[in-house]
């Protein structure tokens, strides 16, 4: 499938088109069918021999890998600037305070890794969306202030929560990237 939107495939068929309404327009009507009939049976057997050769190969997967680099970038920027949101929030319980920073530190090392390897993890970055929207509840909620019990934030939960969020990025950084955890 990939060899159908790589540039080979591409150029192999604007080729055939302009070799079929060539022949189409400057010969007879044996040409008419014989020229386009000849350019499908070379853009068919050059999609064959080139297939399994190195090089027509090559050319596929590194269409395909610059795609992916595209999209782990694009990934990439959005969770740092999530994560940028969540440094810029106000925290005032002290140990939500220390949960958030030890978080930033992780998700720090988690996006320094991806970067270096242009790739990038969804759940650790669906992990820091969590957090920045576990804040913002917790800062709505008042940082514990407002008085319906119901209502109130739990700082020590909201730390806990984001306590384990960094050791599940740290876990996947381990285990993707062969990291060292934080007793290095």
């Amino acid at each position: 499938m990939l060899y159908l939107r790589s540039r080979l495939n591409i150029s192999l068929l604007a080729a055939t088109a302009i070799a079929s309404v060539a022949g189409a327009a400057l010969f007879g009507p044996l040409g008419r069918l014989l020229i386009p009939l000849g350019a499908v049976t070379c853009y068919l057997a050059f999609t064959v021999a080139m297939l399994p050769v190195r090089r027509g190969s090559s050319a596929i997967v590194a269409q395909g890998e610059a795609e992916h680099q595209g999209i782990a970038e694009a990934a990439l920027c959005v969770t740092a600037d999530e994560r940028d949101r969540i440094g810029d929030l106000r925290i005032t319980d002290p140990e939500v305070r220390s949960s958030v920073l030890s978080f930033m530190q992780v998700s720090g090392e988690y996006l320094e890794a991806a970067r270096r390897s242009l790739t990038y993890s969804p759940q650790s970055s669906d992990t820091v969306r969590e957090v920045l929207e576990l804040l913002r509840l917790h800062l709505e909620r008042g940082d514990g202030a407002p008085t319906d019990p119901e209502r109130r934030s739990d700082p020590a939960r909201t730390a806990g929560r984001i306590r384990e969020a960094a050791r599940e990025i740290e876990e996947r950084l381990r285990a993707e990237n062969g990291a060292p955890g934080p007793g290095r």
